[in-house]
């Protein structure tokens, strides 16, 4: 009996001592306040007595802890620097909340793997390492504008990650990538617009790839870059997956210019290669090792006629469509391989059409395809697909066998039911209804929506 006690309580101290650490844990996240109007009195635990800067809050904070500034224009005298997983958010978002480099300082470092900063407008910085916000291997940047800084908007050095941001009119010097700036690889960029930075003689007026790194589900627009790839320059390594490149300007590679690259499932249209007879691909400029799938390229232009790719080097093409761009689809100088491509004249190589790709709407850049097309079910499945979606979010395999381009046509008036609702509108007589168990459609039916 005296050892039950005994036992008893060990465990009851046991679940006590675990008990009190749990709640001191809990217990130990702050919230500390940041307010141009406030006292300044530390700890900064209310808005009366909020930090004035937002250095302060940060300085004091712990791993947990929550910063929240209030509107206003944060003058800089040196960078934030966030070496701490906290997160430092916006009231009310970037527009309401502006930190100002003041053309003399990056407006944010961020290293850690916890970190988070939410909501900001990060304009004037300048610095070496990305005027705006440079991030070293660790920490997320998400809702957030990046303008007016000097020698890149956002520099990822070694990884970091970027969401629901616009990166807009920045610039770069020698260095390249005027927006991003990946540097010896990881990072990602996601659900970003990239749009009107310049790279000045130099490479990726809106995104450079030192080896690697991701950009994802983004736009990239009206970038300028003076020497190699005007939206994107790949220098090594790194990937566009699901993206829009369109109206970039640069000299080899209007849109982009790709050194063992991956471009994946990605629009590419209205991009110009200029420079006289220097210029070169006013879709994609390709150097060795750079593999193209699954894209559509359109409607770009070259002041050396050869407005679609341009291989410099061996690359690949494969599951896309490169059609109607001036003069030229392709050139091959340095020996391109084609399959299950959409593109004229007939290259060497299996699957390829020459056929009309019979886009909707030429004219008003709808670049999905009449169901005639014989680019439907015509390329070749490929073991990413499985689960993929197309550049519209659709399955990128519908009836067994992938399309060429960009996006998979299905049914007319697919409606995807399987985790929500959908209503129709009244004009729809019918429409294709079906669930997916993540891979492949499984099943659906017609149904009616006559009025009565």
């Amino acid at each position: 009996m005296k050892k039950e006690i005994t036992i008893y309580n060990r465990v009851y101290t046991t679940l006590l001592v675990a008990t009190v650490i749990l709640s001191t844990t809990v217990s130990s996240a702050a919230t500390l306040y940041v307010s141009l109007t406030g006292s300044h009195v530390s700890p900064f635990s209310s808005w009366a007595t909020a930090a004035t800067n937002i250095q302060a809050a940060v300085d004091i904070s712990s791993n947990g802890d929550n910063v929240i500034v209030t509107n206003g224009t944060y003058l800089l005298d040196s960078s934030i620097v966030v070496l701490k997983g906290i997160t430092v958010s916006s009231v009310n978002g970037a527009d309401a909340t502006i930190i100002d480099g003041s053309d003399a300082h990056q407006c944010l470092t961020i290293s850690h793997a916890s970190a988070i900063v939410d909501g900001f407008t990060l304009t004037n910085g300048n610095d070496s390492s990305g005027g705006g916000v440079y991030i070293y291997k660790h920490g997320i940047v998400r809702n957030c504008v990046i303008t007016h800084c000097t020698d890149a908007g956002l520099y990822l050095d070694t990884g970091g990650w970027a969401e629901n941001c616009i990166i807009r009119a920045n610039i770069a010097g020698g260095a390249g990538g005027g927006g991003v700036y990946f540097y010896k690889g990881g990072g990602v960029v996601t659900n970003s617009v990239i749009k009107n930075n310049v790279a000045t003689n130099s490479h990726g007026g809106g995104v450079f790839f030192h080896l690697g790194g991701m950009v994802v589900d983004s736009l990239i627009v009206g970038n300028i870059g003076l020497s190699q790839g005007g939206g994107v320059d790949f220098e090594g390594g790194g990937a566009l997956i699901n993206c829009v490149i369109r109206k970039n300007v640069g000299v080899k590679g209007g849109g982009i210019a790709s050194f063992k690259g991956l471009i994946r499932n990605c629009l590419i249209y209205e991009n110009r290669a200029v420079g006289g007879s220097q210029a070169a691909g006013g879709g994609i400029y390709v150097k060795p090792g750079t593999l193209i799938e699954s894209c559509t390229i359109v409607s770009n232009l070259s002041a050396s006629g050869d407005g679609g790719v341009f291989f410099s080097g061996s690359g690949e093409i494969k599951n896309s469509i490169l059609y109607f761009n001036e003069l030229t689809n392709y050139v091959n100088q340095g020996g391109g391989t084609y399959s299950y491509t959409c593109t004229y004249p007939m290259p060497a190589g299996a699957g390829n059409i020459t056929n009309n790709p019979m886009f909707l709407n030429l004219g008003s850049n709808d670049y999905h395809v009449n169901l005639s097309s014989l680019t439907i079910d015509a390329g070749i499945n490929q073991p990413w697909m499985d689960g993929a979606k197309d550049l519209d979010g659709l399955p990128r395999i519908w009836n067994g066998i992938v399309d060429m381009g960009v996006y998979e046509i299905v049914a007319p008036g697919f409606v995807d039911i399987t985790s929500t609702p959908y209503w129709v509108t009244y004009d729809v007589t019918s429409y294709q209804v079906a669930g997916t168990n993540g891979l492949y459609i499984v099943g659906g039916m017609l149904v009616s929506n006559t009025a009565n």
